[in-house]
């Protein structure tokens, strides 16, 4: 196998922590993404945005259904 290897990245919402935020976060803790449910995830392959899709759950894990492939 090659080093050559792609970067995939999925963003389903994004938040801001200070560190002092991020210092004081413990097990459990929940983090209000700055996202709306109905909003897409995005797809980035070695960092430019490929597709949108939506979060699904197949067989109890987390998924992208694409939707949509950004040119």
């Amino acid at each position: 196998m090659t080093g050559d290897r792609n970067q995939l990245r999925i963003d389903f919402g994004r938040r801001w922590l200070t560190p002092q935020e991020l210092a004081a976060l413990e097990t459990g803790n929940v983090i209000q993404l700055e996202t709306r449910v109905d909003d897409l995830a995005e797809v980035y392959v070695n960092g430019h945005l490929f597709a949108r899709g939506e979060a699904v759950v197949a067989d109890g894990k987390l998924g992208v259904r694409v939707s949509e492939l950004v040119k």
